[in-house]
């Protein structure tokens, strides 16, 4: 019969674990603002979305679209 144990990792010595350390680190530093740069592009996206659908559904009973709205009055 064969033992169907796991094998324990063998521990990093002190350097290695503090530079694995230093270069999660260093990645959670350069994700970080990626994501949060990323995530307000995206809610900015739809706030305008939402901004311009409001504009065009202000008066939705007029029958007019919203770059009719825009023009100057004929006399």
């Amino acid at each position: 019969m064969t033992d169907h144990t796991e094998k324990e990792p063998l521990p990093m010595s002190q350097s290695a674990a503090a530079r694995d350390e230093k270069g999660r680190r260093k990645a959670m530093l350069i994700r970080a603002p990626i994501y949060i740069a990323g995530t307000h592009l995206f809610a900015g996206f739809v706030i305008l979305l939402l901004f311009l659908d409001g504009r065009r559904l202000s008066q939705p009973w007029s029958g007019t679209t919203s770059w009719e709205m825009t023009l100057p009055a004929e006399s």
